[in-house]
């Protein structure tokens, strides 16, 4: 079924809002019984987390789990940058975890497109999927005390905003 109509004016909202070569935007919709669908450009790669009536399939993840870390860092920088433009625009981004994640393992650059309407059936959270976690941490001390923090229980705890939370992981990281 499609999503509703009030979401897809909202969806072309934040596209006319954020601009970021991370944040796939939609190029057209077409009209449906069930409401307008959108129509996104085809990127090449694997959704990390790929979730779907038959299962879960996280082959992607473990695969980019294991790339070099200075691999992994280029691509959540490119994450970073795309959550500094879309704060810049006034908005937050929510609901965002692995499965909205696409990598192309053969491309040299990355596209981690950022955006989905709704969780797959079943998805326990980002609580949940923190203590699913892989416990065989790859990065600096530095950079540990900054993700402990941006994911701290209490969400007065955490950064006050992105840029902040940005630059700490950007002086953490080498």
């Amino acid at each position: 079924m499609g999503a509703p109509t009030w979401g897809i004016h909202a969806i072309w909202s934040v596209a006319r809002a954020v601009s970021h070569p991370a944040i796939v935007r939609p190029i057209r919709t077409i009209p449906g019984a069930a409401g307008p669908t959108l129509i996104y450009p085809w990127y090449d790669g694997s959704v990390l987390n790929h979730a779907t009536v038959h299962g879960v399939d996280r082959s992607a993840l473990t695969r980019f789990q294991r790339l070099p870390a200075p691999q992994i860092e280029v691509a959540l920088d490119a994450i970073l940058d795309a959550h500094l433009a879309v704060s810049a625009a006034g908005l937050v981004a929510v609901d965002l975890y692995d499965g909205c994640f696409l990598y192309d393992f053969a491309a040299t650059r990355r596209w981690p497109p950022a955006h989905r309407r709704d969780p797959p059936a079943g998805w326990p959270g980002p609580e949940g999927e923190r203590r699913r976690s892989p416990q065989a941490w790859r990065g600096n001390s530095n950079q540990r005390r900054v993700v402990e923090r941006a994911t701290r229980q209490a969400p007065a705890a955490r950064y006050p905003d992105v840029p902040a939370l940005v630059r700490a992981w950007r002086l953490a990281t080498p």
